[in-house]
């Protein structure tokens, strides 16, 4: 991460930026980017859940299933918020929010919403930020089974929720329904943390030096120090054998095992094998890293992400293309089969699929979720509470486009996690290019066609005695702007009284949409 802020900018502030008369709003991220960037982001942006409810983790005020992308509530806690990241888990949903700030919501039963509770909500809630997080800026979040995992702008950690095995790191295995400190020991004494990941039951972090460390569950090795102890506080993962010499960027935890990126591109894996999530051609359970494979589908390719599901692994290349390995039981591999997979395989790219080019990919339990370049998304494997998103409850061998009307109508997602049985994306809201008038009328006389939204001229008469009349506009979306004979007019309201001569006068009513552009 960079470090400090520029004196006039603070982390989260909005940056209004006007061009050709219209203003652009965006919000200030030191940490957006790869880390090193000061990143303006877009801050008309929106959260959209779909899946399985049970616990309302959807987030939109009810219980209630949906196969179809609903709004996650925005109002209460996260009134006025820019949300830039989202994470998800078994039953409860996770939001990072410009200014730092979290919010979430769903299963609370071991205290992994962080608002000093044990009781779901099907509404976001405030993260209690004081404490531990006290004057600290949350820059990245991750979320596992039960449990949430946040990293800190100067590279501390801290964790609330189930601590069955450890995963909060903070050396006890009593869960916490408030953030708490993820321990600083002999181990990381003085690590500055720069990517975090949480598995089910267990948890990595990466220092800024290309440092590993790992905490928790380690029934199958998934911390990779070649134990099978769990830790309650982060231990090192030796980077010898496989990791020797290689630089780690980027980190991810599924179930029972742990997948990274190196910046040559290559893939190393440990922990849990039953299915091959490992992909290097083997089921045996591994306590030290071993490298997936990377001949056949991913030959020559160059790996930009990764993600962990419960017994499955991706990989995005830069191309677009995408591979998978692992548990293949509801076709979360993608590859038109329902047959597991020790090596990397190509995930069907015709369909929904086809001309499109992946930018992220992430993995739920069962099933894996897309985001292209134009903002649609695509998923496949398990969706018996609609997970998928393609109104329906019935899996799908390969990817399948989600549903990108009703709460995602005229926008694009930007982002998205894949939890348990559901799923989440923030879209991103454009500039609306709405023109239209919902209604006009006049002080006297009657409109000539009666009005309607795409008629765009009238005739009315008056009487030689009329001297003025008035003309009332309504923009269609709240957002336009609308002047008569090229003065402003507040929508709904009369115009100033506008003389009148004898014979034809030509009365112009102009709606601006908020883009600037439509007309």
């Amino acid at each position: 991460f960079i470090d400090g802020q520029f004196s006039n900018l603070a982390q989260g502030q909005a940056v209004n930026l006007t061009y050709n008369g219209v203003t652009y709003p965006f919000v200030a991220n030191y940490y957006g980017g790869t880390g090193n960037d000061l990143v303006l982001q877009w801050a008309k942006q929106d959260m959209v859940a779909w899946g399985d409810n049970v616990s309302g983790q959807l987030g939109n005020n009810s219980k209630t299933n949906s196969s179809v992308p609903v709004a996650v509530m925005q109002s209460g806690v996260l009134a006025g918020k820019t949300v830039i990241s989202v994470a998800a888990g078994r039953g409860h949903s996770l939001a990072l929010c410009a200014d730092g700030t979290l919010a979430a919501w769903g299963s609370n039963d071991s205290g992994q919403l962080g608002n000093n509770s044990m009781t779901d909500s099907s509404v976001p809630v405030a993260v209690v930020q004081n404490g531990i997080l006290s004057g600290k800026t949350v820059v990245a979040i991750s979320v596992g089974e039960d449990h949430s995992l946040a990293l800190c702008s100067d590279g501390t950690l801290a964790a609330w929720g189930d601590n069955s095995y450890g995963q909060l790191g903070d050396g006890s295995t009593t869960s916490s329904s408030v953030p708490v400190a993820v321990a600083d020991g002999s181990y990381i004494s003085g690590l500055r943390c720069v990517a975090i990941a949480a598995g089910s039951y267990h948890n990595l972090a990466l220092g800024a030096h290309g440092e590993m460390i790992a905490w928790g569950d380690n029934y199958f090795g998934e911390l990779g120090n070649s134990s099978m102890d769990y830790s309650s506080q982060p231990q090192t993962v030796p980077q010898s054998g496989v990791l020797a010499g290689k630089t780690v960027v980027s980190i991810v935890a599924g179930y029972g095992h742990s997948l990274i990126l190196c910046s040559d591109s290559t893939l190393v894996a440990w922990g849990d094998n039953f299915n091959g999530q490992l992909g290097n051609n083997s089921t045996t359970t591994g306590s030290v890293p071993v490298a997936v494979t990377q001949t056949g589908v991913l030959s020559g390719k160059t790996v930009t992400g990764i993600a962990a599901g419960w017994d499955h692994s991706l990989a995005l290349c830069s191309d677009g293309t995408l591979a998978a390995w692992g548990g293949n039981t509801d076709g979360q591999l993608g590859n038109n089969s329902t047959t597991d997979s020790l090596v990397p395989v190509v995930v069907t790219s015709s369909g929904a699929l086809a001309g499109e080019h992946v930018v992220s990919v992430n993995a739920g339990s069962s099933h894996s979720l897309a985001l292209c370049s134009d903002g649609s998304m695509a998923a496949w494997g398990y969706n018996g509470s609609g997970q998928l998103g393609d109104n329906t409850t019935t899996q799908s061998l390969v990817p399948v486009a989600v549903i990108n009307t009703g709460a995602l109508s005229g926008k694009m997602a930007v982002s998205i996690a894949a939890g348990g049985s559901h799923s989440l994306a923030i879209a991103a809201s454009p500039l609306s290019n709405d023109a239209t008038l919902s209604s006009l009328a006049l002080g006297s006389g009657t409109l000539n066609p009666a009005f309607a939204p795409g008629t765009t001229s009238y005739n009315a008469t008056v009487t030689n005695a009329t001297a003025s009349i008035t003309v009332t506009p309504t923009v269609a979306d709240p957002t336009a702007t609308v002047t008569v004979n090229g003065a402003s007019v507040a929508s709904g309201t009369a115009s100033p009284a506008l003389p009148l001569v004898a014979g034809d006068n030509i009365i112009t009513v102009m709606v601006t949409a908020q883009d600037g552009v439509a007309t």
